[in-house]
Order: structure tokens, then sequence, then C-alpha cells
């Protein structure tokens, strides 16, 4: 995780440098355990910067507090704090540009004039905090949930001893929340105005639809219906044998009755219940169970290329595209890209990989030729990089998975797509 922190005021950047402390400590406990440690950080640590707004504060040459009698009070570590030398609207764009997490040491109004010229969407925008400089209160101010403000609001206030005031109605009901639950996942989320229903949903006291293509691991909290894949396909055929009208019919009935009445008998004896709208984790980016869809896409596919040499970038990309698109499996699953050493500059996978911001890995024909399974062989290929199989087999090893798509070859390319092992986790 990549943070910034501002202070005011001499207490304030005691305050700072406390908050500083605790976040590194968290980087340095994620770097030992993984990912699964704290989901609101990056696995990659980075030094927490803590910048002092009145800069004749700060020494410009050591960068030691200058604070007279009080400088005793102040941590040897507080001579990492920087003196900021530009306008403070100035260095909150910047910042809202370079890190994913801002904590304001000072009054609300200060941070919230700041930061409001920058916001565009709790898609992007970095977690955004407020601390008092007496740390008595830690506030989420704005991406709460996928930016991880609110639980990063939790772990800053128990690190200082302070209250977290966390206000998304969610939090506050103890409710599921599907941009939380996204987030934990790494899951893509396909429309956030269907999210934001779904929430209000949630809060209203409805069920949500939940279908996964996916092993699902721990227990769903009660505000979802968990569809089978049986009641999937039940549901599915339903829908198509009914009329435009009929459904529409339906649909309507629905909507009069309570949630809980709507598991009616019949469609217990189905297997399902309905359900208007709900979640679907899946690849498939197009695949709609319910009338309303909210569809959250795992980042998980790993693709293997083989070429010629200098095949044109226009017709690599077609030619992944369209495999993609063949198997349902969407971009925005994609993790990495990934050939043999021989490919390692080649103009049209960088300029793919680029495109798409994919990491784009490599391996030798040894590497290659080690992996386990059953692959096409291809006598030409082997004799030209000497391994028989290019794209499968780089496919599987980038991901540490299995095929799901074997090799499909076209336009001086081979294409195959593999997946690592996933689940949905709740808990």
């Amino acid at each position: 995780m990549k943070a910034a922190i501002i202070c005011f005021t001499t207490r304030g950047a005691e305050t700072a440098v406390r908050i500083r402390g605790i976040l590194e400590e968290k980087e340095t406990l994620r770097g030992e355990k993984g990912l699964e440690t704290e989901s609101f950080l990056e696995n990659e640590i980075q030094p927490v910067r803590v910048w002092c707004a009145k800069s004749d504060y700060v020494s410009s040459t050591s960068g030691e507090l200058q604070f007279g009698d009080e400088h005793t009070n102040i941590s040897p570590d507080a001579r990492r704090i920087e003196p900021m030398q530009k306008m403070l609207r100035e260095w909150t764009e910047e910042a809202f540009a370079e890190h994913e997490a801002l904590v304001f040491v000072g009054a609300t109004g200060i941070a919230v004039r700041s930061i409001a010229p920058f916001l565009k969407s709790k898609t992007s925008d970095p977690a955004v905090l407020c601390v008092d400089e007496l740390g008595t209160f830690v506030i989420p101010l704005v991406s709460g949930h996928i930016g991880g403000a609110n639980e990063l609001a939790v772990q800053l206030a128990k690190g200082l001893g302070a209250i977290p005031v966390v206000t998304t109605a969610t939090d506050l009901n103890g409710r599921f929340a599907v941009d939380v639950f996204a987030k934990k996942n790494s899951l893509w989320i396909s429309d956030m105005k269907l999210a934001k229903q779904i929430s209000a949903d949630v809060l209203d006291g409805k069920r949500i639809g939940f279908v996964s293509d996916f092993p699902i691991l721990g227990k769903a909290p009660e505000e979802l219906e968990i569809w089978t894949v049986q009641a999937q396909n039940a549901h599915m055929q339903d829908r198509q044998e009914k009329s435009g009208q009929e459904q529409r019919a339906q649909i309507r009935n629905v909507q009069k009755q309570d949630a809980r009445e709507c598991r009616s008998q019949e469609y217990r004896s189905r297997g399902y219940v309905t359900c208007d709208i709900g979640i679907c984790v899946t690849l498939d980016e197009a695949k709609r169970p319910f009338r309303q869809t909210l569809t959250l896409i795992p980042r998980i596919v790993s693709i293997g290329v083989g070429c010629r040499k200098n095949t044109d970038p226009v017709l690599i990309e077609e030619k992944i595209c369209a495999v993609l698109r063949s198997c349902g499996v969407s971009m925005r699953s994609v993790e990495r890209l990934a050939s043999i050493d021989l490919k390692a500059q080649e103009p049209g996978l960088i300029a793919f990989a680029r495109k798409y911001e994919l990491e784009f890995v490599t391996y030798t024909a040894q590497e290659l030729r080690e992996v386990p399974g059953e692959f096409g062989e291809s006598a030409f290929v082997e004799a030209v990089t000497g391994v028989s199989n290019v794209c499968e087999r780089s496919a599987v090893l980038a991901s540490g998975g299995r095929l799901i798509q074997k090799k499909t070859a076209g336009d001086g390319a081979t294409v195959a797509l593999a997946v690592r092992d996933w689940s949905v986790e709740f808990g």
C-alpha cells in the first residue's frame, strides 16, 4: 500500500508519526504472511510518507522537526516528516494520483474541502481518512468499501486506541455489502449502480439471488439465496419458454409478494427460488441468470500465446479476443499473458499486454517441457523453439492451474487459456 499522511500542528505531527508506525507495521506483517493477512493492503511494502503543512516547523536541510521544547516529545522517526512546500490543493491533487490511501490529521473540514475537486468514482478514488490531532477519532471519508477506508479506519483505531467512525449503512446494520465482498475476493464489478441497488435491497430486507460458477467456501450471509447449477438451468429454461408478456406478469406478481413468500412450493420442488435481482460470479460477462444480474469476475485466467516472428499486433489481438469470446471468457478475467522466452521482445505480445494492463511472463523451453499434462504436439514448433507446444504449456505454467481452452491456431498465432484454482470465500 502506498500511503500519504498530512498534518497541520505539532500535536498532529505526533499523531501522524504514530499512524505511520501502525501502517508500516501492517505492511511488514503482510509481507511476511502473504495476501490473505490484510485485505486493504497490497503485498509490496512501501514506506509511508508524512508531510507537515507548516513548512517552517521542519528543517529544510535535515528534515528534522523544529518544535522547540516540544521536540523532545517527538519520536526520532519524526525526522522523516517532509515539509510541504506547495499549496494544499496542489499537494492533494498529486497525492490523489499517486497514493492508495490519504490520511488527514486535523479538522474534517480541511480534508473535505481539499479532496472535493478531485473526487471521481468510488471505484478509482483512493481511501481517504481523517484523524483528529489527538488521535481520538478515525473517520473514513471516501472509498470506504472498495478503497478499503472503512477497514483501514478500524485498523488505525485499534492501533491508536481511538474510535472508528464508520457511517456506511451496511456496516452499521451488519449487513452483506456486495462491494466489500467483491474487494475481498478481488472481483471486478460490472455495474456500480446495480451494486448500490443491491445494497439498498439488502437494507430493505429483500433476498438477493447468488450464483457462482466456482466452489463456495464458508457460510453465505443470510441475505443471499444460493442457487445450485440445477436451479440455474431450470430457471434459464423457464425464462426461455415463457413469452415476454408472461414473464413480465410473473415478475410483477413476484414483486408484490413478501421476499419470504416468494419461495413458493412450486419453485421449491424445482430446487430454486424466484429472485428478480441477483449476483453472478463467473468468467462470462454476458451470463444473465437473473433479470437484473450483477456480474462479478475474478481475475484468474492466463493466456498462452505462440506466434511467428513479427506477427501483426492487430492479428494477435483479434485472435486472442476471438478465442476469449468463443469460450465465454471476459477480458476482465485475464491476469497475465505468457509465452516462451524467445518471444520476450515480440512487439505484438508486448503491445497486447500493455494495452490490457497484463503481466507478460515468458519461460525457457526447459521450463515449458517440464510442465505436467497432456498437450498438443507439433514437431515443427519443437524444431524452432525446443518445445513441442508453447501456448498450452505457458498458459498452464503461468496460471498454476488447468487448461480451459486448448490450442487454437490461425493468423500466425496459437492461443490457449488456463485458469488457476479459485473459490468464492465468505466470512
